[in-house]
C-alpha cells in the first residue's frame, strides 16, 4: 500500500532508487521545457528535491534539472543567446538553487508528510519569485509579476507538484520500500 511516509523526515530512497528518481525527475522536466518553454516546473522540483532527497542531492537535482532545461532551450527551443537571456538563465539557475535550499531548511523540523510538502512547496515558490522579482527590476521585465500571472505560475507547477509527489510514491512503491531512514546532510 502506497502511504505518504515517503516523505517523512529523515527518509530518502535507497541510492540507486534516488538515482532513478533523479534520472525521471530532470527527464521530465526536460520534456516539460520542449512543451511548455518558459514554464519549466522547477519550482515543483525544488520542493520535490527539498522533501526527498539530502540537502547536496537535493541541490544537484535542482542543478541538473535547470541544466537540462538551458540545454533544450537553447539547443532545441531557439532561445536568443544575448547578454539578457544568458543573464535570466543564469538568474533562473540561482533561484532555483536557493527556493531548494530555503525549502530543505524550512521543512528539516517538520514531520508530518502532507505539512513538509506544502511547506516545501509554499517556500520554494516564495523565494524563486522574490528572488526573479528582484531581478526583474534590474533587467526588466516587473510586469511579468503582475498577480494573475504569479497566479497562473502558481497553479501550474502546484499541478507538477502533485504529478511529481504521485510519481515518487509510484516509484517507492516499486522499489519496494518506504526508504531508508537518513538525516538531513550536506
Amino acid at each position: 500500500m502506497v502511504s505518504l511516509d515517503v516523505f517523512a523526515a529523515g527518509t530518502r530512497p535507497a541510492p540507486v532508487w534516488q538515482k532513478v528518481w533523479l534520472g525521471l525527475l530532470v527527464a521530465v522536466t526536460a520534456l516539460a521545457t520542449g512543451v511548455f518553454a518558459c514554464i519549466t516546473p522547477l519550482v515543483a522540483a525544488a520542493a520535490l528535491c527539498a522533501v526527498t532527497l539530502n540537502r547536496r542531492d537535493a541541490l544537484i537535482g535542482v542543478a541538473l534539472v535547470w541544466l537540462g532545461n538551458q540545454m533544450i532551450g537553447y539547443g532545441i527551443a531557439g532561445y536568443p543567446v544575448n547578454a539578457d537571456s544568458l543573464s535570466w538563465g543564469a538568474a533562473i539557475g540561482i533561484a532555483t538553487l536557493a527556493a531548494t535550499f530555503i525549502a530543505g531548511e524550512v521543512v528539516a523540523k517538520l514531520h508530518s508528510a502532507p505539512l513538509r510538502l506544502a511547506v516545501a512547496f509554499v517556500a520554494s515558490f516564495a523565494v524563486y519569485e522574490v528572488l526573479l522579482a528582484g531581478v526583474a527590476v534590474v533587467l526588466g521585465g516587473l510586469e511579468t509579476f503582475a498577480p494573475d500571472i504569479v497566479l497562473y505560475f502558481a497553479g501550474i507547477n502546484a499541478i507538477w507538484a502533485l504529478a511529481f509527489a504521485l510519481g515518487y510514491l509510484v516509484l517507492a512503491e516499486v522499489a519496494g520500500t518506504r526508504g531508508e531512514t537518513a538525516g538531513r546532510t550536506a
